[in-house]
């Protein structure tokens, strides 16, 4: 069996091997047996696999949200909240 990429329907990379089906809704391409592109990293154009850098996720769009709310907190605040705030930081990984 020949080696295949695996696309979604927005030309994603989502798999590769020596298979003839990976899920109902991916398309394959037939590929060399040395293809190794990294999938959900790569994006098939019609004619070749271009770089893909997929979108944030709601957990990275609700972090960055996070940050910019803490920044916006004006120095110089209670030390409770201050602690408060550092603590937030630490479980939040900001």
């Amino acid at each position: 069996m020949a080696r295949n990429a695996f696309i979604d329907a927005q030309g994603v990379l989502k798999a590769h091997g020596f298979m003839g089906f990976n899920g109902g809704d991916q398309t394959p391409l037939a590929v060399p047996d040395d293809f190794a592109l990294e999938p959900n990293r790569w994006r098939w154009d019609g004619t070749a696999f271009v770089p893909f850098v997929p979108p944030p996720t709601q957990a990275e769009l609700d972090r960055a949200s996070a940050r910019v709310a803490l920044d916006a907190i004006p120095a110089g605040g209670l030390p409770e909240v201050k602690s408060a705030l550092a603590a937030l930081r630490k479980v939040l990984g900001l």
